[in-house]
């Protein structure tokens, strides 16, 4: 099976050495990121502020 990560140029880089996701075989796996705001790098103060630059 092939395992390779997936990145978008339409969303911010994650945090540290991470993908958006990874695709194994025809599955493809995704998780969070963390809730930092792409143009002050800043974390959001709640959760609202962490989801708004969706």
């Amino acid at each position: 099976m092939t395992i390779k990560p997936v990145n978008s140029q339409e969303l911010p880089k994650p945090v540290g050495p991470y993908s958006h996701g990874v695709m194994a075989g025809d599955t493809l796996y995704i998780s969070g990121q963390q809730g930092v705001d792409p143009k002050t790098g800043e974390m959001g103060a709640d959760v609202s502020a962490q989801a708004l630059w969706h």
